[in-house]
Order: structure tokens, then C-alpha cells, then sequence
């Protein structure tokens, strides 16, 4: 019974963790875009698969190495996000001023390299901070490696449905036509707070 009280925390974390500030800056600054709802779910997903396989992959490492991962310095990856982040916010607030110089700017293949870079930046959110922090807790309190990954596999589908669900509500807000008429500002806005989140990021250590 207490087992499955530690799983079900699992997913419930894993549904909190999708909504920190630095993730949901990150998805929504490429997911302002006016595409169908499946093409902007997909994009979610991107993060939250590319955060999800790399938690997996500590997980099946962390029971072995225990002691390793005791002394990694989560500060270095931190401050990678922050870099990539700050990176992020200056590339996407060049390509809303090229969109306003030049309107015939054909973007169609900017949802599948914003795809990939989502799925990148899912890899570096999964190695940093509080969630690698996190993997440490079911190794504490299960004595046996398939409950650690079973934790650990609950809390990133917390993740990837907190996070679907994100990104679908954002599709049906923009859809609005009042909404998607100041898209442009919308897109300035979370450029910059995304900078700020990468600069704190960077500077906190």
C-alpha cells in the first residue's frame, strides 16, 4: 500500500514538475504559432519525451552508481539550460522581427525544427536541477531497481500529460481571434521572460 502511495506521488510530482517556470517558458515560446491542435501537442510532447527518456536513462543508471550521482554538480547543467534558454529567447525574437520585415517569410518548416529543439531542451531540463535531485527519492525507498524506474516512469507521465494538456489549452486560446491578432506581442513577451528565466538561471549559481 505504501508503495502505491509513492507512485501516485510520483505521477503527481511529475505533473507539478511540467509546470515550473523555466519549462513552460521554454514549450510556450514555440508553441505561438497558429498550427492545429495535433501539430501543437506534438510539440509539447517533443519536451516532454526528450525530459522523460532522459530521467530513464538516470534512473537505469542511478541504482549501480548511487554514490556517483551523490556528488554530481547539478549547478553546471543549470546553468547550461540558462544558456540555452537565453539562446532560445534571442533566436526567436530575430525570427518575430524577420516575420515583421519581410510577411512572404515562408515558415513551413519551422515546426519541425522547433520540434527538435524542444526535444533538446527537454534532454538538458532532465538533467538539471531539482528533478535529478528527485531520483534519489524512490532509490531511498524501494529496495528494488523496477521501483525506481516504475516511480520515476509515473512521474514523467505525469510530465507528458500535464503538458499535453498545457499545450492544448494554449492551441484553443490562441485560436481566438482577438487572441491571434497580437500573437506578435504575445511571442515578444515570452521571449523576454525566457531570457530573464535563463539569465536567473545562469547568475544563481
Amino acid at each position: 500500500m505504501e508503495y502505491g502511495f509513492l507512485l501516485a506521488g510520483g505521477f503527481l510530482l511529475g505533473c507539478l514538475h511540467a509546470l515550473d517556470a523555466d519549462h513552460v517558458a521554454t514549450v510556450s515560446s514555440l508553441l505561438l504559432d497558429r498550427r492545429s491542435l495535433k501539430q501543437t501537442v506534438l510539440l509539447a510532447l517533443r519536451w516532454a519525451l526528450g525530459h522523460s527518456l532522459t530521467l530513464l536513462m538516470l534512473a537505469g543508471l542511478i541504482t549501480p552508481l548511487r554514490e556517483v550521482f551523490a556528488q554530481v554538480n547539478l549547478g553546471v547543467m543549470e546553468r547550461v539550460v540558462g544558456l540555452s534558454m537565453i539562446y532560445l529567447a534571442v533566436w526567436l525574437a530575430l525570427r518575430e522581427v524577420r516575420h515583421k520585415r519581410d510577411a512572404h517569410v515562408d515558415a513551413g518548416g519551422v515546426p519541425q525544427r522547433s520540434g527538435w529543439v524542444l526535444f533538446g531542451m527537454g534532454v538538458l531540463h532532465g538533467t538539471a536541477g531539482w528533478a535529478g535531485v528527485l531520483i534519489l527519492v524512490p532509490v531511498a525507498l524501494f529496495q528494488f531497481p523496477a521501483g525506481v524506474i516504475g516511480y520515476i516512469a509515473l512521474f514523467c507521465l505525469g510530465m507528458i500529460v500535464t503538458m499535453s494538456v498545457y499545450a492544448a489549452m494554449v492551441n484553443r486560446v490562441t485560436a481566438f481571434e482577438h487572441v491571434a491578432r497580437h500573437l506578435g506581442k504575445i511571442r515578444y513577451a515570452t521571449a523576454a521572460v525566457t531570457l530573464a528565466i535563463g539569465t536567473r538561471l545562469v547568475m544563481a549559481m
